[in-house]
């Protein structure tokens, strides 16, 4: 999805409409307040993973990091369309209430309350 904004959106962040962007390379560095870890499409990368025993600085477990896969731009476009797609009805018809063994997992579900009001505003 990098791969496809990327050349998607950069003509118009430079403001050179034409420009014809086209990425054989990605690489994404994804931060928190605990790692950095480095994912690119050219090769698997290995990282430090979490601490073992006994502790030190240097004995960590080693971590694989597949390499990011590239897909071709036009399928990407299609993918793109269905997720946003998905998206709106999701947000525009309502899924029934779960019934029998199955509704005992609803009181888990963070959007009971709404769940149920929904279906009782609708009269069913």
């Amino acid at each position: 999805m990098y791969s496809f904004l990327l050349q998607e959106c950069l003509p118009d962040i430079l403001n050179r409409p034409g420009l014809k962007v086209n990425v054989v390379d990605l690489e994404i560095v994804y931060l928190t307040m605990g790692n950095v870890r480095r994912f690119t499409s050219a090769a698997e990368l290995t990282d430090q993973g979490k601490l073992l025993r006994p502790y030190s600085a240097d004995n960590h477990e080693t971590i694989e990091l597949i390499p990011v896969s590239l897909r071709d731009h036009e399928e990407m476009r299609v993918r793109i369309i269905n997720w946003i797609e998905d998206t709106i009805e999701a947000q525009t018809k309502l899924n029934p209430p779960l019934e029998g063994d199955a509704a005992r997992i609803c009181s888990y579900c963070p959007f009971y309350r709404e769940c149920w009001d929904l279906w009782k505003e609708k009269g069913i």
